[in-house]
């Protein structure tokens, strides 16, 4: 992929994040699952009075929400004529990313940098045996 596409890329899975981020705090309490009722209860206890405000920062600064939010989205937006080609590409992507990105959200692309590297050290590895057997 060009560098100009990564950045790209990069750019709008970070907005769309932030959107991501937003719409699950907004979301009706009614479709909350309990756990999330039980977080707002206790802001509200503390006194919170923007509690989807309060919420969406909350997510926005959890480390496997938004591993979670960013996994699929790189996935998806890399492109490449094998894994090892497409993983390489999300790996740019998830660096371009972290240019603009705040503590929480460099951890979560950091983990699945490394978790792609690891991926693609295991198929060289995978390769190379292949080659000296062959």
């Amino acid at each position: 992929m060009e560098q100009e596409a990564i950045k790209s890329k990069a750019s709008e899975i970070s907005d769309w994040i932030e959107g991501a981020v937003s719409d699950i705090a907004y979301c009706d309490p009614e479709f909350q699952d309990e756990e999330t009722q039980k977080k707002f209860r206790k802001a509200k206890k503390k006194g919170v009075t923007d509690l989807q405000g309060w919420y969406a920062d909350e997510l926005y600064n959890d480390v496997d929400t938004l591993r979670d939010l960013t996994g699929d989205r790189i996935h998806d937006a890399a492109e490449g004529k094998d894994m090892k080609e497409r993983w390489g590409n999300m790996i740019l992507i998830a660096d371009a990313m972290k240019n603009q990105a705040h503590k929480a959200l460099t951890m979560a692309l950091n983990a699945h940098i490394i978790d792609w590297m690891k991926l693609m050290k295991k198929l060289n590895d995978k390769e190379k045996t292949k080659c000296q057997q062959g």
